[in-house]
């Protein structure tokens, strides 16, 4: 009977924790991202903590808003200059019909917030940002269904993702002067990416995470355990 006991314990606290970090993934992962670029003149890089940036609208009602953020770092050593628009991985006819409206918020000591966008998703153009070096800049995503379409689009799915463009100045210059021709200022050389690198941060931390739980569980048995022997 004891031993029945301390099993359901163990199955509780494991259950407990589970649901636990279901949450805090949820939490965490849910309408967040991040995205660093780096340029060092010779090569140009994005790299994300959230690679899939991707985030699905289903369900919503007429007047309902979603909010998505994300924080873009410049974390080279040179300025660069960031695109970016949402496009529809799915759900294209729910995507038409939706609002986006895409908002700068301003690093100040007073926060203010800058519409960058107002409109469809069909209709959006690219966002572009200019970031020098060390400098970083959050948007604020805000989805909205009209409230004055008809019920049928309710229970429809849509999903959409941002996709990003990086471009930096080149240490290499081209057309250099020659040596018997007016001195003139060489064109500058641009390099740039669309890829997303993404390092396995979320998935490796999960796995850590899953670990440290069933170390914690089986600790927390063990005690259960000691316990009730000592308390006999």
């Amino acid at each position: 009977m004891k031993n029945k006991n301390i099993i359901i314990k163990f199955i509780s606290v494991v259950t407990i924790l589970l649901i636990s970090l279901v949450f805090f993934n949820t939490k965490v992962y849910a309408a967040k991202f991040n995205l660093d670029v780096n340029c060092d003149g010779k090569k140009i890089e994005m790299t994300s903590k959230t690679p899939d940036m991707t985030w699905s609208i289903n369900n919503m009602l007429p007047g309902q808003k979603e909010e998505t953020t994300i924080n873009i770092s410049n974390v080279g050593p040179k300025s660069v200059k960031v695109e970016f628009k949402a496009t529809t991985d799915s759900g294209e006819d729910v995507s038409n019909i939706l609002n986006i409206q895409v908002i700068k918020i301003g690093n100040g000591s007073k926060q203010t917030e800058q519409i960058e966008y107002d409109g469809k998703y069909s209709e959006m153009n690219k966002i572009v940002l200019n970031l020098d070096s060390r400098k970083s800049q959050e948007y604020k995503i805000i989805t909205a269904l009209p409230a004055d379409i008809g019920n049928e689009y309710q229970g429809k799915e849509c999903q959409i993702k941002l996709e990003f463009t990086s471009t930096g100045e080149s240490d290499e210059q081209v057309n250099p002067p020659a040596q018997n021709e007016p001195e003139q200022e060489p064109e500058k050389q641009y390099i740039s990416t669309s890829e997303i690198k993404s390092p396995q941060t979320g998935e490796s931390n999960a796995v850590y995470i899953v670990a440290a739980i069933l170390v914690f569980a089986f600790i927390t048995l063990g005690l259960i355990y000691f316990i009730q022997k000592i308390t006999k």
